[in-house]
């Protein structure tokens, strides 16, 4: 692997190696991250995500590993996202909008989620 490449190009190189999409996106958002730790997957409560998603994968494994960089890319094939616990998210689409546009909903569902969550706390 090279010095000036991303630490999990083999994530990147995976996700378009196995599916059609054209571009990879990788972040790091608090509320998805949050998330991640509770659940196994996301069920956005929002309408949007609902519409957009239903369920988002959480998975998890060694960073950096062939396992882990395979159990995103089939859930990236599945939904086109894939939330990797305790660490991010990545989303792949058909441009840097869309795939920016998918991170976005995504983190504002487990945002909206979190929040009612504490709402509804006793």
């Amino acid at each position: 692997m090279s010095e000036e490449a991303s630490s999990d190009l083999i994530v990147h190189q995976e996700i378009y190696k196995n599916t059609d999409y054209k571009v990879v996106l990788h972040c790091h958002g608090v509320y998805n991250v949050v998330l991640s730790f509770k659940f196994d997957y996301i069920e956005p409560v929002d309408l949007e995500g609902k519409l957009y998603f239903g369920r988002i994968s959480v998975v998890e494994g060694q960073f950096g590993t062939e396992e882990l960089a395979k159990k995103i890319a089939e859930k990236i094939d599945e939904k086109g996202a894939a939330i990797v616990r305790g660490h991010g998210m990545y989303v792949a689409d058909s441009s840097f909008r869309n795939a920016y546009n998918k991170a976005s909903y995504i983190e504002h569902s487990c945002n909206v989620k979190y929040k009612l969550m504490l709402l509804n706390k006793p």
